[in-house]
């Protein structure tokens, strides 16, 4: 008569995928919210971990070029500051929720 071992692969597989799900949902989240100016459009926000990269794009309309990026609503700003002249800005994520704005300006006729 033999005896037939069973596989502990599939149940160890199952246990550290939960264990690997359950740490994740213990880690704080952040948003970063995105906004546009008359002008243009953006994309890039969502929610993110602390220290993950985090990209936004500024698109300018025709007839409307990229000031830059303002940041407001963190670190108790109560006024928006420049942040970036660049229409695409990567960052890592901060231990804090983000609002940045696109601000686009009339192109000049030449």
């Amino acid at each position: 008569m033999s005896i037939k071992k069973k596989s502990t692969f599939i149940p160890c597989v199952a246990v550290l995928l939960i264990l690997l799900i359950s740490l994740a949902a213990c880690q704080p989240i952040y948003r970063v919210t995105v906004t546009a100016g008359e002008g243009g459009t953006v994309a890039g926000d969502g929610v993110f971990l602390e220290n993950e990269s985090v990209t936004v794009v500024a698109t300018a309309d025709d007839g409307f070029v990229f000031e830059g990026w303002w940041l407001r609503g963190t670190l108790h700003l109560t006024e928006p500051v420049f942040y970036s002249p660049s229409p695409i800005l990567t960052f890592f994520m901060p231990p804090d929720h983000i609002v940045l704005e696109a601000r686009f300006l009339p192109a000049e006729e030449g």
